[in-house]
């Protein structure tokens, strides 16, 4: 429907110019010639508009040549709505302007050159340059313009899109984090709270003065508050999504766990890490081994030892032995002890290890990586 009226508009002047025109100016067959050159046109504007741009200028300039001596004014305007129609939207559709050029270039050399050889009057190939320039060149142009401008209008609504969906995501991270803080504050809290919970309950476990009954009641509560303690660490590890927890320093743990009722001694010339990824598995290290400490030897002394050794450090964790209940399996009451060597260099970190087992009767080695990868 568009196409058919851009060739309507363009079609305007010839049938005007038919029917006004004096006899022997603009013959029917002329008419109807020129009609048809600028369906064509219009049709191949779209996918081929330097072509499109051929025919229309090829079309205007037989036209103005065939009526330069007759009547100079139909041979202007008989086509020139269909030249800066078809010329603006070539330029529009062209998805480069370099042939564009090109053709205007040759169609202004046809015309300079028809113009001598045919009429060979200087004046009429001015006249031929400069209506090619006006009725083609400019609306080209402007096309072109047009096209530039619905492209930056176009980048500039993606850009907009695009900065919305990093404000989305700058939203969302701030959340993220934000859950991973209340995450670490639950942790921190109510993980001290189940710890402290977990010891008291262990200490009525091993009251001599309470029954078998009591006891066993202790062990079942201590039980519960240990694996509520688990279930609270997988929700925080859920909350977490992704984000690491923060690095503490072996005294920091020491001071949390002695707050907690656990009987803590820190050994050795305490010379912690420097590198991050090393210091992270110190402290992943030694509060796994507390927190074992805690559900699996309650009561129990825990002896941290801290030194440097050679290019690294040496971290060792040593818990007593359980208070023993008479309903204690024989061997529960053997003390545990985690060995951990850690260089300062987290390249190296895998070529060491750490090692855990029973001391001294009882022994279980297993090796644990000092370093992710």
């Amino acid at each position: 429907m568009r196409t058919v009226i851009l060739w309507v508009v363009a079609a305007l002047p010839v049938v005007w110019a038919a029917i006004t025109s004096l006899p022997g100016r603009l013959a029917p067959w002329e008419a109807a010639a020129y009609l048809v050159v600028l369906g064509v046109a219009v049709v191949l504007v779209r996918r081929r508009p330097v072509t499109a741009l051929l025919v229309a200028g090829a079309a205007w300039l037989i036209a103005f040549l065939s009526k330069a001596t007759v009547d100079s004014t139909v041979g202007v305007g008989v086509l020139a709505a269909g030249l800066v129609t078809v010329s603006f939207l070539a330029g529009r559709h062209a998805t480069a302007g370099e042939r564009g050029v090109v053709a205007l270039i040759g169609t202004c050399a046809g015309a300079v050159t028809a113009a001598l050889v045919v009429l060979g009057g200087v004046d009429t190939a001015l006249a031929a340059v400069s209506g090619i320039a006006a009725l083609a060149a400019v609306p080209w142009a402007v096309g072109r313009y047009r096209r530039q401008y619905l492209g930056m209008v176009q980048a500039g609504w993606e850009r907009a899109e695009q900065l919305e969906r990093e404000a989305d995501r700058a939203v969302e991270r701030a959340g993220l984090r934000e859950r991973a803080r209340l995450a670490a504050e639950m942790h921190d809290m109510v993980g001290h709270e189940l710890a402290q919970a977990a010891l008291l309950v262990g200490a009525l476990e091993v009251a001599p003065a309470l029954g078998q009954e009591h006891r066993e009641a202790a062990r079942a509560a201590r039980t519960a508050v240990t694996a509520a303690a688990e279930r609270l660490a997988d929700v925080v590890l859920v909350l977490r999504s992704g984000e690491r927890e923060p690095v503490r320093s072996v005294d920091e743990i020491v001071a949390r766990a002695r707050r907690s009722g656990l009987s803590v001694e820190v050994t050795g010339d305490g010379a912690e890490p420097a590198d991050p990824v090393i210091a992270r598995t110190v402290h992943r290290v030694l509060t796994e081994a507390i927190t074992n400490a805690i559900k699996h030897a309650p009561g129990a002394p825990v002896t941290v030892h801290l030194a440097g050794a050679g290019d690294g450090v040496e971290l060792r964790v040593v818990n007593g032995a359980a208070r023993r209940t008479p309903a204690d399996a024989p061997g529960s009451d053997d003390g545990f002890e985690v060995t951990a060597r850690l260089p300062e260099e987290p390249a190296t970190a895998v070529a060491t290890g750490s090692a855990a087992h029973r001391r001294p009767d009882r022994s279980a080695r297993c090796p644990v990586p000092a370093s992710p990868g």
